[in-house]
């Protein structure tokens, strides 16, 4: 927008509909009162409080734990994306943001990664019951949410690692996550491609882009 404040604004507005969109969803999924809004509060902020010690997990309600996926899965983007979508009723920022194939991608493939890996290893031997556990702490440990449902630190040290090493970069640039933003790994990994480039072709001109600009 032309002034920051409308700017301001506009993000404002987008983040409070989300906690609000996410609360309702919340209370239509089992909870009730504080626990709504604690944990609306919680997940669109990316914060990871909750008034159970037991976390999400307290709750054992799948319906509660799609909703803090698709809700962590939003917060995790650009807040700019949303609230251009939002403004322009159009779909169209997203497919030009260059962060978001990246991101749902890499959860993706984490998620089916470690789902077989688990299995594999016997810590669960139902592929609905092991999917449930992954997808809810892949998109939780990454976007920086940090809730739980289940004890994941009983896992092997690989998949723990895994998910860690996630929570570092996976959150989108403008997003409530941590870590260095998907952005800058995106930077970092094509940065490193073009300086092996380079080794072998020392003439080459290959500049970094980002969608599509240098």
């Amino acid at each position: 927008t032309p002034r920051i404040a409308e700017t301001a604004k506009g993000l404002w507005l987008t983040y409070v509909l989300l906690t609000i969109a996410c609360g309702l969803c919340l209370w239509w999924a089992g909870l009730e009162g504080w626990d709504v809004v604690i944990h609306a509060f919680s997940i669109v902020g990316l914060g990871g409080f909750s008034n159970k010690d037991a976390s999400l997990g307290h709750f054992d309600n799948l319906n509660v734990e799609i909703v803090a996926i698709v809700f962590a899965l939003l917060a995790g983007l650009n807040y700019a994306t949303h609230y251009l979508a939002l403004v322009r009723r159009s779909a169209a920022p997203y497919r030009r943001d260059p962060e978001i194939p990246f991101y749902f991608g890499v959860l993706a493939l984490s998620t089916a990664m470690l789902t077989v890996y688990l299995l594999a290893q016997g810590v669960f031997t139902d592929v609905g019951e092991a999917l449930r556990y992954v997808a809810f702490h892949v998109v939780s440990i990454s976007t920086s949410l940090g809730l739980a449902t289940h004890d994941y630190t009983l896992w092997p040290m690989f998949a723990q690692i895994w998910i860690l090493f996630l929570g570092s970069f996976v959150a989108c640039s403008g997003s409530t996550g941590g870590g260095i933003k998907m952005m800058r790994m995106l930077v970092l990994v094509k940065q490193a491609r073009r300086e092996l480039t380079r080794l072998v072709h020392p003439n080459a001109i290959q500049p970094v882009r980002l969608g599509g600009a240098v």
